[in-house]
This record gives C-alpha cells, structure tokens and sequence, in this order.
C-alpha cells in the first residue's frame, strides 16, 4: 500500500499494517486522526478489477501521480489502516516516498484464534465473492495465489493468510531505510501504553500528543488464554504452519533498527 505527501507542510502519512485482526485499526485510532482516504485513492486507481483476482495493487506510473495530485490540496487522515496494506506496503512505499509504517505483532495464538473466530460466524466476507473449496465465501483478506490454497481445511487456509501477509509486509518493510518502519507489540501498548505512545511519536516523526488516551480496556490483557478459549486445540494443530513467521517477527524486537532489516530479509524466503 502506499501513502502520499498531501503538502510540502502537511505531516507524513503512516500506515498502521498487520495480519488480518490483528487490532490496527484500534491502535491507528489511538495514535491519532485516522482512516483510508489515501487507500480508497490507490484503490480507485487501480481499476473495476481490483480485489478480483487478488487484494494486489497495481497502479501505473500515471495513476500514481493522478493520486499524488489528487491529495495534494488535502488535508487527510494522518494515520492510515486498510486490510489490504500488508499485501501491498512495498507499492505504497513506492507512491508516497515519505510514508512510514507500523508493523503491529499481536501473540500469534489470540490472532489466529480471533481469524477462526471470524470465518466461522462468517464475518468480514471478501468482496470478490470467491470461495474456498468447501464453499464457504472466502473471508477476510484475499492474497495473490489464493486458489493454489483454496481447497484446502479452512483453518489451514487462515493460517496461510496470517503467515502469508505477515511475510509479505515484512519482506516489504526489510526493504526500505530503519527509519521508515518501527515495530510494535499488542500486548506492550496495553502494559505500558503511555511508554509505547511516546516512542511511537518519536519513531514516526507523529505530532507530540496534547493528551495519552488509553488503548486497553478496563481488566483487558493480552496475551491471555481466555482470548483462545475454545481454539487450543486447533491453534495447536496450526503452530507448525505458523511457527517461522511467528519467530521472525518476535525477533525484530530486539534488533536495533539499523540491523533488524538485513536480518530480517536473510531469515525470510520469498512468498
């Protein structure tokens, strides 16, 4: 996905990414003004076919700077979320060349479970319309190859989803300069939310903020074995498939930025 400079004196945009659920959304709205005006843009200019094949961006040189030029009188949202940013970070980097990113890790059992959760009551339905080999309508976001996976168990194809757009945003984020991207945990923006606002501001050159709101709820804690009540036993079936994704990005915590990069592309595999 990619984000564009509204002004020569307008703040950057920063993109909050994630696999899907991962609470982006949630933690964009806490950081501040937020929304998707500059992804409806890229969407828009990629044409009726988007989302079709594929939740995969494709803007041409010329819709780029139609988009640029469309923003550029605008006062947005500064902060942006969309399901689609993790499959496309590498092509928003590319239109908006000031954007920065926030990858946001949550414990990789709460989020698959709270991904179950959501095909199973039949929630956030693909516009596509397409479905998996069980005929139920795909959910949730929609990764390029999606019909190599189609026919398989749903809880396979969630994790696919989780490790495919996990990969795909870090491959992307390895890419571009440290001081680009910062990393955050769900679980540590609920502990210590003042702490991690601050940072956050800093890293991602964010006004200082007039007031802290609080992002956890009251009694909400993460991780926590009530967040998978009821899906130990699928989830467990699942850590094979997640494992390495899941690994990779805990590790980025502890890796200055100027380094985390390098290593992250030598630990990954393309998608």
């Amino acid at each position: 996905m990619t984000v564009m400079v509204i002004s020569q004196t307008s703040t950057h945009p920063v993109f909050v990414i994630g696999a899907p659920l991962s609470g982006a959304g949630r933690v964009a709205a806490w950081l501040g003004q937020h929304g998707q005006a500059r992804m409806l843009r890229l969407i828009q200019a990629s044409g009726p076919e988007w989302a079709r094949d594929s939740d995969r961006l494709h803007i041409s040189d010329d819709a780029a700077a139609t988009v640029r030029q469309g923003l550029a009188t605008q006062q947005g949202a500064r902060i942006e979320t969309h399901p689609a940013i993790a499959l496309n970070v590498d092509v928003i980097a590319t239109v908006f060349p000031r954007a920065r990113f926030l990858f946001l890790y949550r414990d990789v059992r709460e989020h698959l479970a709270r991904m179950l959760n959501a095909w199973d009551a039949q929630r956030y339905v693909h516009p596509s319309g397409v479905h998996c080999g069980s005929h139920q309508p795909w959910c949730l976001n929609l990764p390029q190859n999606w019909s190599s996976v189609a026919h398989w168990p749903v809880d396979q194809i969630v994790a696919w989803q989780w490790v495919i757009s996990t990969q795909w945003a870090l491959n992307a984020l390895a890419a571009l300069p440290a001081e680009r991207w910062a990393i955050a945990s769900f679980d540590r923006l609920l502990s210590d939310g003042q702490g991690e606002r601050l940072r956050l501001t800093r890293v991602l050159g964010l006004p200082t903020p007039a007031t802290s709101p609080v992002l956890a709820r009251v009694g909400e804690q993460s991780p926590a074995l009530a967040n998978w009540q009821g899906y130990g036993e699928r989830i467990a079936a699942l850590a094979p498939l997640v494992a390495a994704q899941a690994d990779r990005a805990v590790k980025l915590f502890a890796e200055r930025p100027n380094t985390r990069a390098q290593r992250s592309l030598e630990r990954s595999s393309p998608p």
